[in-house]
């Protein structure tokens, strides 16, 4: 089970690394995308953005990663892992694009 975390917890973190935003956004704009295409797409390094996704317990937490925050969901589609914002990371989507200096 995914812990779900407050607005506050998910901006702060978002606030803190670069690579969850810029793969939060991109996973917003771009629903139902591989970690590879995550990459490509944000120019983040696929380690990072595996990171920023899953959490890898080293320079990412995987507590404050989008997945480990209830933000993204992973589905397996046509023998692929893609990853789609949750309703929690929709809102914080929302947020994001109304409010950018938010998250600075």
């Amino acid at each position: 089970m995914r812990a779900v975390h407050s607005n506050g917890a998910s901006i702060e973190s978002l606030k803190r690394s670069r690579s969850r935003k810029r793969s939060l956004v991109y996973i917003g704009e771009h629903p139902g995308k591989t970690m590879l295409e995550i990459s490509r797409g944000t120019g983040v390094s696929y380690a990072n953005t595996w990171g920023a996704i899953v959490g890898d317990d080293k320079k990412y937490s995987k507590k404050y990663s989008l997945l480990g925050m209830g933000l993204v969901s992973c589905e397996l589609f046509e023998n692929r892992h893609v990853y789609k914002l949750t309703r929690e990371g929709e809102k914080v989507f929302k947020m994001l694009k109304e409010n950018p200096g938010l998250f600075e």
